[in-house]
């Protein structure tokens, strides 16, 4: 009965410390970054703290001004929904935003009264709102 009990608290130890390592191995290493130059080896990517990174990844339809998405453990490399426009034009329940890449955009909902020319927006790109700068 002892050796039952003693290779049941093996198992359930061993599945335990199975799930913590899976967890262990799912973390998310991925930070944002600012796309300031395209070069043909890759990328140069600026943090939020100012520390820069080169990349060597296809530039894709990624331009100057774009944030992404940079995992530096696996080297990976995705696009981040929510990238910083201003306001240039308001008219009706359409809003007319600019990128600093140059890239134009129109949003169409009723955000008249909620933004001016001007303003600095965050738009998603994935559930198309907009968010006011903090």
């Amino acid at each position: 009965m002892k050796k039952l009990g003693i290779f049941v608290l093996i198992i359930f130890i061993t599945i335990l410390l199975g799930f913590q390592l899976s967890d262990a191995t799912k973390k998310d290493y991925y930070r944002t970054y600012e796309i300031i130059g395209i070069t043909e080896n890759g990328l140069t990517l600026q943090d939020s703290g100012g520390n820069t990174i080169d990349v060597d990844k296809d530039p894709k339809d990624y331009k100057v001004g774009y944030n992404v998405r940079y995992d530096k453990i696996r080297k990976r490399l995705r696009g981040y929904r929510w990238q910083d426009y201003e306001v240039t034009a308001v008219y009706g329940e359409k809003i007319t935003l600019r990128h600093k890449s140059g890239d134009t955009l129109t949003v169409e909902k009723n955000y008249k009264d909620n933004f001016k020319v001007g303003d600095q927006v965050r738009y998603d790109t994935v559930d198309n709102k907009l968010q006011g700068e903090k």
